[in-house]
């Protein structure tokens, strides 16, 4: 078999490329900047829509009226603060609670340290009170035999 060497009679120069890149990318920034512009003029739509919705609404609506489409706007964001204030009276009268059974706590400890207190007292004056004793009896046994050797 022959082996065939192709070279390609039509080559594209550094320079046709270097322009097709060039020509891409300003006809890619000039899309984009298409898509921005587009975008702010829809911007500018959407906002001069709502002013012709404010200026519609101005037309035919009186102060009363206008006022009692707030009102009707208004009225679930009252109440729902009205239940938030609620719930919050319910929390607060649960932290006071625990803040009563807290310091309930406390006394009852520092009665039962003063409970355990009085209690070591006692019982040291237990072990004292033993000790006077032991040297009581010591006493009267050496006072007896005294008298048992003064008398013979």
């Amino acid at each position: 078999m022959t082996a065939y060497n192709f070279t390609p009679i039509h080559t594209i120069s550094p320079d046709v490329a270097a322009r097709k890149a060039a020509r891409k990318k300003v006809i890619e920034r000039a899309q984009h900047l298409e898509r921005e512009s587009y975008k702010a003029m829809m911007r500018k739509r959407r906002m001069l829509q709502g002013a012709t919705t404010l200026d519609t609404i101005a037309q035919h609506m009186n102060n009363d009226e206008l006022l009692g489409k707030i009102a009707e706007f208004l009225n679930p964001i009252a109440k729902d603060i009205s239940h938030i204030k609620t719930e919050l009276l319910h929390v607060k009268t649960a932290v006071d609670a625990l803040k009563t059974g807290q310091d309930d706590l406390r006394e009852e400890l520092t009665i039962k340290a003063e409970k355990a207190d009085i209690q070591r007292v006692e019982q040291k004056l237990d072990t004292s009170n033993k000790h006077l004793q032991d040297h009581e009896e010591r006493l009267q046994a050496l006072e007896e035999e005294q008298h048992s050797t003064h008398k013979n």
